[in-house]
């Protein structure tokens, strides 16, 4: 097994959180594997297949809830947060979770192209994109086209990958394969609600 080739893992969140952007930034998705739970390395990968250069801004405490969030930037002013929980020291798995902003890579576009297929009130291109479930809950919402106004606010996660939208006071939520995404298959936005609607 790779993991078992890597030595101990650091102990010290941030520690922890560098030598997985690493991982990522080589390509190394066998490597990153053992740093992360659930579909976190699905999200980093998918949306970009080498992560880049990060440099290191905060790292933040969660005593109660037991995990740390390091939070890195880029050149090009995106962000990524992650989310390292705190275990005995020695264990794999510690990253629950990840948050990028402001980022452009495959499974954001992915879901930014729905939105904007909806946002026109284009339901053919938007059924490429999202399953009809989802596509119909994004028309029930508006009551038709939903409009340009819509930025995306949040993409990530770790057990479930999102992305969120927001325009004015409303919010949409999107949840997403991300694998299916990355990969352009049709139909991998799986769910869409609505809050906040007028």
């Amino acid at each position: 097994m790779v993991c078992s080739t890597l030595g101990a893992p650091p102990k010290a969140a941030r520690a922890y959180a560098d030598r997985l952007l690493a991982a990522w930034a080589a390509g190394k998705r066998d490597v990153a594997k053992c740093y992360t739970a659930y579909a976190t390395d699905a999200i980093l990968f998918g949306e970009k297949p080498r992560g880049g250069a990060w440099t290191w801004v905060s790292t933040v405490a969660n005593t109660p809830e037991q995990f740390d969030d390091v939070t890195y930037r880029n050149a090009a002013g995106e962000r990524i947060q992650v989310r390292v929980a705190r275990p005995a020291a020695g264990a794999w798995d510690r990253v629950t979770g990840v948050q990028m902003t402001g980022t452009t890579g495959r499974i954001s576009t992915y879901a930014d192209n729905l939105i904007r297929a909806w946002g026109r009130g284009d339901k053919a291109a938007a059924l490429k994109y999202g399953t009809p479930k989802a596509v119909n809950a994004l028309w029930a919402f508006s009551g038709g086209a939903g409009g340009g106004c819509w930025q995306r606010t949040f993409f990530g996660g770790g057990y479930t990958t999102m992305a969120i939208y927001s325009c004015e006071s409303a919010t949409v939520e999107l949840t997403i394969q991300p694998g299916a995404a990355a990969a352009g298959k049709p139909q991998a936005v799986v769910k869409a609600q609505g809050f906040g609607a007028d």
